[in-house]
């Protein structure tokens, strides 16, 4: 196995440079990088998509003690616990101990002005969903308009529903961290997201879970936007970056060039 696996992405993705890059989370999947000024100018977090995986929620809050927002609809004790059983009949130490940390932890974390809404995001009127308008609202009773907000998606797929919300809302926001899906089929929407989103594209991971198209398109990508200065011009940063990590740990990491 070769150490990276080649990709290709249309020169809109090409990210501005940052120096100031870190990364919060657990090592691979789980991981995003991050621009720290970002952390520091923040007033809330926000994140939708947690399944049992809060590492990045609580290394974000040690280092900015803000309240945190997020939903999710499918974390919930009944959905830990099944995930206990099925490490339990594998046999595997390390999802064992994984799974009773997650159980026991997420009562203690989910707690006081860290909060988490058993609902996706999504549109309004679907069952299970509310739109990011009506996570803003209820957010609002927080921050009573304050901007700063650091936000944090992976809702596969989910995030085309609600990409003209997070431009009409980016304004308040000090970074956006967001796993696109099938990028391939949403190029259009994504080029169209991209140049009308008030922040700067600082970050594009490709995600080695997912496959490679036969034009080498990645197909899942997570991508950085921060609302900082940039520290360089685009298309001179590195990728992959030195704080990244495979998502998948014992697949090659992708190397990504823009053409």
């Amino acid at each position: 196995m070769s150490q990276f696996n080649p990709a290709v992405l249309p020169a809109f993705f090409r990210p501005w440079s940052s120096a100031s890059l870190i990364r919060l989370g657990q090592d691979y999947d789980g991981g995003y990088l991050i621009d720290e000024r970002d952390v520091a100018a923040s007033t809330a977090l926000l994140s939708f998509g947690l399944n049992d995986d809060w590492s990045f929620e609580r290394d974000f809050l040690r280092l900015r003690p803000v309240p945190l927002q997020a939903y999710d609809a499918t974390l919930k004790p009944r959905y830990l616990f099944k995930r206990l059983w099925r490490s339990l009949k594998r046999l595997k130490p390390h999802e064992i101990t994984g799974s009773v940390h997650s159980l026991i932890d997420y009562p203690r974390f989910f707690s006081g002005d860290r909060r988490h809404f058993r609902t996706y995001v999504g549109l309004d009127g679907t069952a299970g969903y509310v739109s990011f308008a009506t996570v803003m609202r209820t957010l609002d009773q927080t921050l009573n308009g304050q901007s700063g907000i650091f936000v944090k998606i992976d809702i596969e797929g989910s995030e085309y529903r609600i990409l003209d919300e997070l431009i009409e809302h980016g304004g308040r926001f000090s970074a956006l961290a967001i796993e696109f899906h099938d990028i391939d089929i949403h190029l259009a929407a994504l080029e169209r997201f991209i140049s009308r989103f008030p922040l700067k594209l600082v970050h594009v991971h490709a995600n080695n879970h997912a496959l490679i198209n036969g034009s080498r398109t990645p197909l899942v990508i997570e991508c950085t936007f921060s609302a900082s200065q940039p520290t360089g011009e685009p298309g001179t940063a590195t990728l992959p970056h030195p704080l990244d990590m495979p998502n998948k740990r014992n697949r090659a990491e992708i190397a990504i060039r823009f053409e």
